[in-house]
């Protein structure tokens, strides 16, 4: 759905600090402005990390703050009235000082100048400045046609079986013409999981793992492209996939996480081990010899965040979608490694409770009083994981019919709330008040 150019019902108070930069919400402002900053998502008069991280947690429905018309306007990049994974990568690469901010050319907010068979760009750097030497900047330009056309009117209707859309769409994924191949990648990116395993076997395989392999893929696809290599692939794709999965690197990789769960869906339980060794047990990056890398002041590099969160994930779309590829106490162990993780606990104790985990209960009553991890949102996932346990009672078994006693996990999870009320009563109320049990 594209996002809404302007604030609905009462507009939230503007923030003090975009007072104090220009918060220019179109182009012609943009174009006669001498002080707009480009990429600035946050308003806070410069662009920084802080633009992507605002970007992505507005995608994933938890802003910092409510955008306004100027920040929304901000994050839709490439101007086509929907903020996706285009414009978080384009930021992305804009702050890695690879790709450039494409500025109005004239006071009109005209974003290229034609004139004949001449176009005119100007653009503007990570920092705000226009680019100097264009000798060195390479630009594309992409010119429309019929083409567009022609496809949009030869596919099946939207009414037509998913397989069918499917597998019209997957011969255009990487179409010379940029639209096309976009419009063949939003097919993919809005099909459930089901209806693309479906038609695995017409995945053209060779193909997939070329695009994988090719620095000119855009990132936005890796995940599904990974995906689709999973379902079809052979063991020397899962050697690619190993070693891209293996490469260290310091930067943020859209789509590794698809790439991690193609990779499983491949070659099954034999794969975690170098899952849980590079990405869920290792703090710091290692070459291929298992050699620690440092910087060139001699500090250990750490393993970004970013993946041991997309090895997490491919833990998880594993157990939803997998089918039992691998059985689901061996992905419990796993997982239960990420406990030793405070930034992450939180999101693992409550996997670990809808996984029905019920081995790490006196772990999680250590943890309870570890400094370490003595950050509210743990001690609340810890509650609530004892509240899930606890009602975790067979069929037709409840408060007031009993058929036997507990189950020893449910005891022991009983024991435990009592324990916590008494030591942290606040915390518990808490977590009970906010509970719900499907």
């Amino acid at each position: 759905m594209p996002m809404p150019r302007t604030r609905a019902a009462v507009p939230a108070p503007r923030p003090r600090w975009l007072e104090s930069c220009d918060a220019c919400e179109d182009l012609a402002c943009r174009a006669a402005s001498g002080s707009y900053v480009y990429g600035d998502v946050t308003g806070d008069c410069g662009f920084t990390l802080s633009a992507l991280d605002f970007i992505k947690r507005h995608m994933a429905g938890d802003p910092p703050s409510a955008p306004n018309a100027a920040q929304l306007s901000t994050m839709d990049i490439d101007y086509d009235d929907d903020i996706d994974a285009n414009d978080v990568t384009f930021i992305l690469l804009a702050l890695a000082k690879k790709y450039r901010f494409l500025a109005p050319a004239d006071a009109s907010g005209a974003l290229l100048g034609v004139s004949g068979c001449t176009v005119t760009a100007k653009l503007r750097d990570d920092g705000n400045a226009p680019v100097a030497n264009a000798a060195k900047t390479k630009v594309r330009l992409e010119v429309g046609g019929e083409t567009s056309h022609q496809h949009t009117v030869q596919a099946p209707s939207p009414e037509a079986a998913a397989n069918k859309r499917l597998v019209y769409f997957m011969k255009f994924l990487e179409y010379p013409d940029r639209q096309i191949a976009d419009d063949a990648y939003a097919e993919f990116a809005n099909a459930p999981y089901k209806d693309i395993a479906a038609i695995s076997k017409l995945v053209p395989r060779a193909k997939v793992a070329r695009w994988i392999s090719d620095a000119r893929t855009p990132p936005t696809r890796m995940g599904l492209y990974g995906l689709l290599l999973g379902l079809s692939g052979n063991q020397t794709d899962a050697n690619l996939m190993e070693k891209k999965i293996s490469t260290p690197s310091e930067e943020f990789r859209l789509g590794i996480d698809g790439v991690m769960s193609g990779y499983l869906l491949l070659v099954g339980e034999k794969g975690l081990p170098l899952i849980e060794q590079l990405k869920l047990k290792n703090q710091f990056l290692v070459d291929a010899n298992g050699k620690v890398l440092t910087d060139k002041k001699g500090r250990k590099k750490l393993v970004p965040f970013s993946e041991t969160y997309a090895a997490m994930q491919a833990l998880r779309f594993m157990w939803s979608y997998a089918d039992g590829r691998i059985a689901k106490p061996r992905l419990r162990q796993s997982m239960r490694i990420l406990l030793d993780r405070p930034e992450l606990a939180d999101l693992v104790i409550a996997d670990l409770a809808r996984w029905k985990d019920w081995s790490i209960q006196n772990r999680l009553m250590t943890m309870y009083d570890d400094k370490a991890f003595n950050v509210p949102a743990i001690k609340r996932a810890v509650v609530r994981y004892m509240l899930v346990c606890s009602k975790d009672l067979p069929k037709g078994k409840n408060k007031k019919k009993t058929a036997g006693p507990n189950p020893k996990h449910v005891d022991a999870a009983l024991k435990h709330l009592a324990v916590l009320r008494k030591r942290d009563p606040k915390t518990v109320m808490d977590a009970e008040r906010f509970f719900f049990l499907k």
